[in-house]
């Protein structure tokens, strides 16, 4: 049974099948074009590539996921109300072109909707009590670390 979590997913036994219990194994997934798979028209078709994570890689790409939910839920708290697009200028998050890496900010308020700490209503996306509740205690850490 697999795990998807954004470009990674996790493989682990399946408890109904027999058999002997093992360690979720990390993977890193990424999109490749093989020069092989072509559609009619002479297009690469682009396929998925999974490589095994250390423990070290998984764990480096876990904080850095958790980093974004942070700095989306300060700049949501901030500034409710902005786009997907001006989260990403706010946060930094740019690509080697100089556009906003909107999917970044789309993807951490996603896992933040998942956890309880954003909702959805006619107005968009907002802050939940538990989300300010936890983007207040993100601001007290990080003020007592300085």
């Amino acid at each position: 049974m697999g795990v998807k979590k954004d470009n990674t997913i996790e493989i682990h036994w399946q408890g109904k099948f027999r058999g002997p219990d093992f360690d979720p194994i990390p993977f890193e997934l990424r999109q490749i074009n093989a020069d092989c798979l072509k559609d009619s028209k002479g297009r690469h078709i682009p396929s998925v590539m999974a490589s095994p994570l250390s423990e070290a890689q998984h764990s480096s790409i876990r904080n850095k996921a958790r980093a974004d939910e942070d700095t989306v839920l300060l700049i949501m708290m901030e500034s409710p109300g902005l786009s997907q697009v001006d989260i990403a200028k706010k946060a930094g998050w740019m690509n080697a072109h100089g556009e906003a890496q909107r999917h970044r900010a789309r993807q951490a308020q996603e896992r933040l909707v998942r956890h309880g700490l954003l909702a959805q209503d006619r107005e968009g996306l907002h802050l939940t009590e538990k989300g300010k509740k936890t983007a207040q205690r993100i601001v007290k850490q990080r003020q007592s670390s300085i």
